[in-house]
């Protein structure tokens, strides 16, 4: 089983600087035209399966990505950005001065803090396991295209590492990750990041949608 995870294109809340997670924006212009890049990089990629997160801003990016191999799309809700709750929609420093704040203040890692009404990034991960499992089982090349929190978890998942490792993972818009099988059943990281196929497109590089 080979895998590609996705990121999906530029939002103009990603150009702000805002948690989006559950919030359903669109691709912007730039946007558009990275996801068009990226259904071109995978014209020469051995690619069995698409899966996608039901959120526009990564159904718009998987759609070219099918429309270039012809396979069509599986959109599953398990694949969502993080639920920031009632902290939807603000900057990511102020998000980022809550997390430490209720982190220190009840005595755990930014892993385990929920905004309210959202998600903490440990139930997130165990949102993950069962498409996890799914692709496991299935063991095709597969295509995940996602977002910048649920795409450092699913790294580390494949990599059979824990919640923590996430951590080390950012992920640039509309950027593609690989791995490939390993002689003992694991999967090597041999892409990261990558985003060569935007030559020439404004990228904005390195962010997490899934702030810690």
């Amino acid at each position: 089983m080979r895998l590609y995870l996705v990121r999906h294109g530029q939002t103009d809340w990603n150009v702000q600087k805002r948690a989006q997670g559950h919030t359903d924006r669109p691709l912007d212009e730039i946007g558009v035209q990275q996801a068009k890049r990226v259904g071109k990089a995978f014209l020469d990629l051995p690619v069995q399966r698409i899966l996608t997160s039901d959120l526009l801003r990564a159904t718009q990016t998987a759609e070219e990505v099918a429309r270039r191999v012809k396979l069509p799309v599986e959109v599953t809700a398990n694949l969502r950005e993080r639920g920031f709750g009632e902290w939807e929609g603000q900057n990511f420093a102020e998000i980022a001065i809550r997390f430490g704040f209720e982190a220190d203040f009840r005595g755990v890692s930014r892993n385990e803090v929920t905004p309210p009404g959202g998600e903490s990034f440990v139930e997130v991960w165990q949102r993950l396991e069962t498409v996890v499992k799914d692709v496991r089982n299935r063991n095709e090349d597969t295509a995940i295209v996602a977002h910048g929190g649920t795409c450092s978890l699913l790294m580390a998942m494949f990599l059979k590492g824990d919640v923590h490792l996430s951590n080390a993972f950012r992920f640039s818009n509309a950027s593609i990750n690989e791995l490939e099988p390993r002689p003992d059943g694991g999967l090597r990281l041999i892409r990261y990041n990558d985003v060569s196929h935007l030559a020439g497109v404004e990228v904005i590089h390195g962010v997490a949608d899934g702030s810690r």
